[in-house]
């Protein structure tokens, strides 16, 4: 069950068109606080959301604290990325964004 889910877009200036699956521009990025089955809920969010990345975590591990683990789910592998502090598991998701773009051809111009 999620209990929460927003999404957010990365801008690739260089090409308008490029982007997993849509015409925007953007890279999608979606947020997952799940209570069960994590990986699965995520794979779905990834799908019907039409999202490039989906950084899905246990509602219960993640509230109100410092730290947690994340699983960084895209639409060829799932990385999980344990425990640890929320400002490194930020610089862990941009990374992860950083690599999606670069595969496609691309460096986005916000995180360079």
């Amino acid at each position: 069950m999620c209990h929460t889910f927003c999404g957010s877009h990365i801008s690739n200036r260089a090409h308008p068109t490029a982007g997993g699956g849509n015409s925007t521009g953007k890279e999608g990025v979606g947020f997952a606080d799940e209570s069960e089955s994590i990986i699965k809920n995520g794979q779905l969010k990834l799908k019907s959301k039409k999202l490039d990345l989906v950084v899905a975590n246990s509602i219960e591990g993640s509230m109100g604290e410092l730290s947690a683990e994340i699983y960084l789910i895209d639409r060829k592998e799932v990385t999980h990325v344990t425990k640890r502090d929320k400002s490194e598991l930020g610089f862990e998701i941009m990374k992860h964004i950083y690599k999606l773009t670069k595969s496609k051809g691309y460096i986005n111009d916000l995180i360079n």
